[in-house]
């Protein structure tokens, strides 16, 4: 008798645990993917706010400026323009590296050394936090750089 009891908790103790984890695998998993969703919203949010607001600048005519605030996240690695077009947001996620690709219909460009059509919009040794970008229209171009790093 006494091992049949035993036989039965066993059982009930198997399925009990053979319901949770894969519950936690999934809610792990899930919980995993919208972290990184929220990631992916807030740098696509920071690379749409450069470029709407050069846009606007741009348009506005020679000589005119805006400084926006900005708050990078610690995913944040480096921001580039390449070919004076093409804004690219490098991140880390829990998967590893990833990017993040915007076109400008206006061209951009930046204060930094250009290596072979690329500019760098946020220098090695950036760190993450709140920073201020300053925006200068300069007639057919728009210059962006990272105040405190010029």
């Amino acid at each position: 008798m006494k091992a049949q009891s035993s036989f039965e908790y066993l059982m009930i103790f198997g399925i009990a645990l053979g319901i949770l984890l894969p519950s936690i695998y999934i809610f792990y998993g899930t919980a995993a993917q919208a972290q990184d969703n929220l990631l992916y919203s807030q740098i696509d949010r920071i690379g749409q706010n450069i470029l709407s607001t050069s846009r606007s600048i741009y348009y506005s005519g020679e000589f005119s400026r805006d400084s926006i605030t900005i708050d990078f996240p610690v995913e944040l690695i480096s921001i580039k323009i390449y070919d004076k077009q093409e804004l690219v947001l490098y991140f880390n996620t829990d998967r590893g590296p990833d990017s993040l690709v915007l076109w400008s219909d206006i061209p951009i460009i930046t204060n930094s050394v250009e290596d072979g059509g690329v500019q760098w919009l946020t220098p090695p040794g950036f760190n993450a936090g709140q920073g201020s970008l300053r925006i200068i229209s300069q007639g057919d171009e728009i210059l962006v750089y990272l105040e405190g790093y010029s």
